[in-house]
């Protein structure tokens, strides 16, 4: 196998402790494998092709060479890629003596051919508490969508499933003639707010919130966006109660404005 016969793509690190990796719920027959670049070339270590079974398993104990603490990849592929459309579902558990590393953000790309996080551009890079994105379309025609995970390191994940989407029409719009922050809605809100915001320009923006000392605690949008009006999701977690500023900074203005968040 190579690198490129993998559907789904994950990186774990083992502590010296070691661990197992279950793959259950399969729809169809996959195969499992971990990978190590210990020697500077990607090797499988491990590998699990059980043909017909609803689940498939590695363990650091079944490591060749054997097993050392450290970062591994852990694949998942078809069992018979070549089958075109051909796709499962499953669940991946990881367990053991894992070293976790959270997930900070997320990256939206888009493309006119299928793999956009390959053959695409980034639109929007996010904060982990955004729940929803709205994206302009510059055309009619067919788009794809991936995203991918972002680590507390700046490790980048394998990229989602695809989303597809057909624009068979464009509403024309004249670009706004200035920058506008509005006020979010609901507020005060409990769980989740809308921020809106035009820009006259296309550019880069950056949305932060910071709490009422002014510490940074969430960055919600960091990336670029077409001239128009755009909204954003924010669901503050478990930040407690009180009232919060966001602030938007782009190419043609910056503002700020506050909001109050209930638990």
């Amino acid at each position: 196998n190579t690198v490129d016969d993998f559907e789904d793509l994950f990186w774990v690190t083992f502590g010296p402790g070691g661990g197992t990796v279950q793959l259950e719920g399969l729809t169809a027959d996959c195969d499992l494998y971990a990978l190590s670049l210990a020697t500077g070339v990607l090797e499988i270590v491990a590998e699990s092709f059980n043909i017909g079974y609803e689940s498939e398993s590695v363990s650091t104990s079944s490591f060749d060479p054997a097993f050392q603490p450290g970062r591994y990849l852990v694949a998942v592929t078809l069992f018979d890629p070549g089958q075109d459309g051909l796709t499962s579902d499953y669940t991946l558990t990881i367990t053991g003596d894992v070293e976790a590393e959270g997930v900070t953000g997320y990256r939206v790309y888009r493309s006119g051919s299928a793999g956009a996080a390959a053959t695409g551009s980034m639109v929007a890079e996010v904060d982990a508490s955004v729940t929803a994105l709205a994206d302009g379309l510059p055309d009619t025609g067919t788009y794809h969508f991936q995203v991918t995970a972002v680590g507390e390191t700046g490790a980048e994940s394998a990229p989602s499933n695809e989303a597809s989407i057909v624009a068979t029409s464009v509403q024309s719009f004249e670009a706004p003639a200035a920058f506008r922050l509005h006020q979010n809605w609901p507020n005060p809100f409990n769980p989740v707010t809308r921020i809106a915001f035009e820009v006259s320009e296309p550019g880069i923006v950056r949305l932060e919130i910071r709490d009422i000392l002014g510490r940074l605690v969430s960055v919600p949008l960091h990336g670029p966006v077409p001239a128009g009006r755009h909204e954003v999701s924010w669901e503050p977690g478990e930040l407690p109660t009180g009232s919060y500023f966001y602030h938007l900074e782009g190419a043609s203005g910056s503002a700020s404005r506050m909001m109050t968040y209930l638990r």
